[in-house]
């Protein structure tokens, strides 16, 4: 996948693109990252992120072709893969683009075969507020607790490893589930035209346009 369009919760359309470029993929994360000193307040740390993103998968939101928030992906094993950063602008919080990122991983999975998704974060023997509501958010999306490393970052700090096992798919079924996101995405775009009052698409030509696309996906 290198695009895809998702709509958020305020019915607004963003496009989570796959970036390849090393020099644009840290600036994205430089960006996202130091904008949220709330998660991100450590410039050392942040910088290991920054540097760190470059060479591994990386997905970013766009809104009006602005970056908004990212996920880079580790890869530990033919069977495991870590969200190894995200970050989401807080002008764009609680509009559903994290889910949209958690979701893309997941499907970095199904299309590399892996089993399971982790992450780490801050546990809750740190009572910080911003980091309660990542632990909240994580455990949404099906993660569950694995096990602490109170000394892996600081005393101060004690790690909470989560991990979800992501269903493996069979090639067929992969092809399938990807020709439906590609229909879903397809038809989220003739929307937004609509939405946005662009012409060129009667109703007869959407007509024959859907049919194509389902025929297509099945």
């Amino acid at each position: 996948m290198t695009a895809a369009i998702c709509k958020t919760k305020g019915d607004k359309y963003m496009e989570i693109r796959e970036i390849f470029e090393k020099k644009e993929k840290a600036s994205i994360a430089e960006k996202v990252l130091n904008a949220l000193p709330d998660w991100f307040g450590v410039p050392e740390s942040t910088l290991d992120y920054i540097n760190g993103v470059k060479d591994k998968p990386f997905y970013a939101v766009f809104s009006d072709n602005e970056a908004v928030g990212f996920v880079s992906v580790l890869v530990h094993s033919p069977y495991t893969a870590e969200i190894y950063v995200m970050g989401i602008l807080e002008t764009h919080h609680r509009m559903g683009i994290g889910r949209q990122l958690v979701t893309t991983c997941e499907e970095y999975c199904h299309k590399n075969g892996m089993e399971f998704l982790t992450v780490k974060t801050l546990d809750e023997k740190n009572p910080d507020e911003y980091y309660r509501k990542t632990r909240l958010f994580y455990e949404s999306m099906g993660f569950k607790k694995i096990e602490v490393f109170p000394l892996l970052w600081d005393e101060c700090n004690p790690c909470l490893f989560l991990a979800k096992y992501v269903t493996v798919m069979d090639i067929d079924l992969f092809a399938r589930r990807e020709k439906m996101l590609n229909l879903r995405d397809e038809l989220s775009a003739v929307e937004e035209d609509r939405i946005a009052g662009r012409t060129g698409i009667s109703p007869d030509d959407l007509e024959v346009y859907f049919d194509e696309i389902v025929n297509e996906a099945e």
